[in-house]
């Protein structure tokens, strides 16, 4: 049995290949259910007491 060999995949193709991929994950994070459009609600509506950076930013300067 003789096996065809694959096509080369190019830099340009792997990337337009990455960037199609990413774009459907995106579109596919974007549909939401009842239920975490209600969980989404709930998170966006909560105050918060006191200051969250007490201790200082991520970036170390504090």
């Amino acid at each position: 049995m003789q096996q065809t060999p694959l096509p080369a995949l190019s830099r340009r193709g792997f990337l337009v290949a990455g960037a199609g991929a990413a774009g459907a994950a995106a579109l596919g994070a974007g549909a939401s259910t009842p239920a975490t459009a209600a969980a989404g609600a709930g998170a966006r509506s909560r105050r918060l007491v006191g200051d969250p950076f007490t201790l200082g930013v991520a970036s170390g300067d504090p």
